[in-house]
């Protein structure tokens, strides 16, 4: 599920998608989570919909793939995960991903 929600009127940004879109599933090999998604479908869905810098809400994160789609698309992200399981999966991968972008800062 996804909602949109801005103050004012909000410009669509590009052109109108299909209604069919074709992504290659998460290999079972690197599954965290039973219903995630590839991490290229949530950055379409982000970018289209919403500004560099504006923040993306996440009430079911999972394994923290929309986490992860925000921040390589420079938005910011606030995220909900019931089960502790998962949220410890999705800080995980936060964490690993902040950490691989300040290697790249220092060099």
């Amino acid at each position: 599920m996804i909602i949109l929600a801005n103050k004012g009127r909000k410009k669509f940004n590009g052109e109108r998608l299909t209604d069919v879109w074709d992504f290659k599933r998460v290999s079972s090999d690197k599954l965290l989570h039973q219903n995630q998604k590839p991490i290229e479908l949530i950055k379409r869905c982000i970018v289209k919909h919403s500004d560099v810098g504006d923040t993306v809400f996440d009430g079911f994160m999972g394994s923290g793939t929309t986490a992860l789609a925000a921040l390589e698309t420079d938005r910011h992200f606030i995220g909900t995960e019931i089960d502790e399981y998962y949220f410890g999966i999705a800080e995980e991968r936060i964490k690993n991903h902040n950490a691989q972008l300040s290697l790249f800062d220092e060099v």
